[in-house]
């Protein structure tokens, strides 16, 4: 058996602190495990358990648990680690989340300054197991996913590893979690199909995916997963939401659908609506790369305003408006509605293609079927918009306008 470090300082993910404190145990059964809290325990009751002896163990490791912010207690710490030996070890381990890990600045100063203090000590070791991963964090969070399927031995693209995210949400150990219990049926390469049908969902981007999946299927499909949601208690609120939005992209679909655009041109064409500055979006001169640097960049107040005069053409004068001396109660705009990944436009495009175009093929004639086609399209708007309307006004008959929603949508006839 290897020798164990000391000391070990494990931070991060509680859940994977957890887990790594577990397989320590395992690894190293010879030892005697003590557990001391550093936040319920005193100094001097801990310094006296690590120098007990255990009857039929030669060797013991102390793990310290509740690190409390306390500059009296990291000095302890690191003055007691400095007793370790070949029969005596230490864990130590922010069981209670104290160490905050940023996603960009990493640690604080304070706690670095501690943990560099215990470098001193040859042997040690750590641990991290990282923080929740930040809601703009999706390429870690991504690249992550990934390397949890990889050493799984499977095979997972960035959109189905994003998708996986979404679902799950950006905690580490759920995702590892729930990695593990996919990886035990799941097939060598990871498709996002197998993600939307496998994956449990905990965040809320999990309903509108999901939910957005099962009412583009039959209509016995999609009132089980209506009553599933609602059971779940989700808001019947969301639910209307999630059609009507459908609704509506479904209506834009149609629409260049009647004014002679194919199926692909429209793909390219609602992937681009929505997201700001148009211009750049909607630009076939660009690449998606391309496009996305340019937009990215317009975070940057100063990049923003030089685009809305120079490229825009908004006089300066427009922008220099002095701030009000009371913060204004008015919400801030929201920007348009958008398609978050392609995969969802092209399920979109499917819906309509494969599902409502040619169920009508057969008994309408080419001549009148893209007109026809727009018609259901404003009459599926339409009905919906109602509906979200009663549900959003009233508590009675929310079920009975969710159910009439589900029916129109799941008809694909004219």
């Amino acid at each position: 058996m290897s020798e164990m470090p000391s000391p070990v300082l494990i931070i991060g993910d509680t859940q994977l602190g957890k887990k790594t404190v577990v397989n320590a145990k395992k690894k190293y059964k010879s030892y005697y495990w003590e557990t001391v809290s550093a936040t319920s325990q005193s100094c001097d009751e801990i310094r006296m358990l690590s120098g007990f002896q255990h009857f039929g163990y030669s060797k013991k490791v102390i793990l310290i648990t509740e690190i409390p912010n306390r500059k009296q207690t990291r000095e302890f710490i690191c003055d007691l680690v400095k007793s370790s030996n070949q029969n005596l070890r230490f864990v130590i381990w922010d069981s209670s989340g104290q160490i905050k890990i940023d996603p960009k600045k990493g640690i604080n100063k304070t706690w670095q300054d501690w943990i560099n203090s215990l470098k001193e000590n040859k042997l040690f070791v750590l641990v991290n197991n990282g923080g929740d991963f930040s809601e703009n964090d999706q390429r870690d969070s991504v690249n992550y996913t990934k390397s949890l399927f990889e050493k799984r031995k499977r095979i997972i693209d960035n959109t189905s590893a994003k998708l996986f995210v979404d679902l799950v949400g950006k905690n580490r150990s759920m995702i590892s979690s729930e990695v593990n219990k996919l990886c035990l049926t799941a097939p060598e390469t990871i498709t996002k199909e197998f993600i939307l049908n496998s994956t449990f969902p905990s965040s809320k981007e999990a309903v509108l995916y999901k939910f957005g999946n099962d009412i583009d299927k039959d209509y016995r499909s999609a009132i089980y997963s209506l009553e599933n949601y609602l059971n779940l208690g989700v808001n019947a609120n969301v639910l209307a939401q999630i059609i009507m939005s459908k609704a509506r992209w479904h209506l834009i679909i149609c629409h260049l659908f009647s004014q002679g655009m194919d199926w692909s041109s429209i793909r390219n064409h609602i992937l681009g609506m929505g997201k700001f500055p148009s211009c750049v979006w909607n630009n076939d001169q660009l690449s998606d790369s391309k496009r996305k640097v340019l937009s990215s960049n317009l975070n940057d107040t100063d990049n923003l305003r030089e685009f809305m005069t120079k490229s825009l053409g908004i006089p300066d004068k427009y922008l220099d408006i002095e701030e009000p001396k009371k913060k204004s109660t008015s919400k801030s705009i929201k920007r348009g509605e958008v398609i978050p990944m392609p995969f969802m436009a092209d399920m979109m495009i499917s819906y309509a293609r494969d599902f409502v175009f040619k169920s009508n093929r057969k008994k309408i004639n080419d001549s009148n079927i893209k007109k026809e086609l727009l018609n259901r399209a404003i009459e599926v708007y339409l009905s919906c918009s109602d509906n979200l309307k009663q549900i959003r006004y009233s508590t009675e008959d929310q079920a009975e306008c969710l159910h009439d929603m589900v029916r129109i949508w799941t008809n694909p006839y004219c």
